[in-house]
């Protein structure tokens, strides 16, 4: 399992474990997609 992978598995869990995310599935699917536009600007950004 990649670095990637791990980290992904990682944020599905704990948003799995969150009582908002529970409650508002659709701001949980939303966050997560939000942290993977990150992760690819992050890595635009240090690929200079």
């Amino acid at each position: 399992m990649t670095n990637i992978q791990k980290t992904e598995a990682f944020l599905k869990a704990q948003f799995d474990n969150c009582v908002f995310f529970q409650e508002h599935p659709a701001d949980g699917e939303y966050r997560l997609q939000h942290s993977y536009r990150v992760a690819h600007a992050a890595r635009e950004i240090a690929a200079g």
